[in-house]
């Protein structure tokens, strides 16, 4: 199964179809997908999220229902903008800055987010060796650093280094990418999806290990809606299963979370 990693790419996706390039139609089609994603009761979700998707919920909108917050949220949905608007840097740049602030408004949120989306559009294009000096308005407060003892925490300036590092030791082996990060501990789960979101952008579904794709036992938004709705397709969903699914999904950590209080 995803965390709501995968969910925020995938629910960020639809949203850059349905606003076909228009910044006002995204904000207000993502903070919809947003809604009803935490009404649906997802597992795992940041405190810093929760607060936004309250806001939204309770009708403040998406330009104000950010909250003060360094958590990884938005450096999670910049990926799949980076590689969606790899060749066109104005619109990355915009779209990533609509994107954070529907949950976060601290500006190291928003600045890592836009690392990571500057890093997938390199990696989409085959310029990997550009994004120093591509990145370098938003990379000075995020020292680059291997050294975590205790595992990846949440906090941006962790996850971002962290990441970077990950991608740039291996930039088109996706398998390799995502085992190192998940390797790392931590907020692992988040890491392994900004990490794969950024190599995945150079090797395509081409390089996701077989065994993975069809290791992913999601429903009812599996992979077959995830394809569709990469190619642009607009899949429809059965809103009440996926509810039956977070509670299936909360089952799972629960029994996983109680396991590792046993020797």
């Amino acid at each position: 199964m995803v965390s709501d990693d995968t969910e925020h790419a995938l629910i960020t996706l639809e949203s850059l179809l349905e606003a076909d390039g228009d910044l006002a139609k995204f904000r207000r089609s993502l903070a919809k997908r947003m809604r009803r994603w935490f009404l649906l009761l997802p597992g795992g979700v940041g405190l810093a999220t929760a607060k936004a998707c309250l806001k939204l919920c309770v009708g403040f909108p998406p330009d104000r229902s950010g909250v003060s917050s360094a958590g990884n949220g938005a450096a999670m949905r910049a990926a799949i903008i980076g590689a969606f608007y790899a060749e066109e840097p104005d619109k990355r740049v915009a779209f990533v800055e609509a994107s954070s602030r529907i949950t976060h408004t601290d500006q190291r949120a928003i600045d890592g987010a836009q690392l990571i989306a500057c890093a997938a559009a390199c990696a989409a294009t085959g310029r990997e060796e550009a994004f120093d000096s591509e990145a370098s308005q938003w990379s000075p407060r995020f020292a680059a650093t291997d050294e975590f003892p205790n595992g990846v925490s949440g906090f941006v300036l962790h996850t971002v280094p962290a990441a970077l590092g990950v991608w740039r030791r291996n930039p088109r082996d996706l398998r390799a990418a995502v085992t190192e990060a998940v390797e790392m501990g931590g907020d692992s789960d988040t890491l392994a999806a900004i990490v794969g979101g950024i190599v995945g952008a150079s090797t395509g579904v081409e390089g996701i290990p077989i065994e993975w794709q069809t290791g992913l036992v999601e429903w009812p938004r599996g992979i077959e809606f995830i394809r569709l709705t990469a190619n642009g397709s607009k899949p429809t969903t059965f809103w009440p299963a996926v509810a039956l699914r977070n509670a299936l999904f909360l089952t799972v950590i629960l029994v996983h979370g109680f396991r590792r209080l046993i020797p």
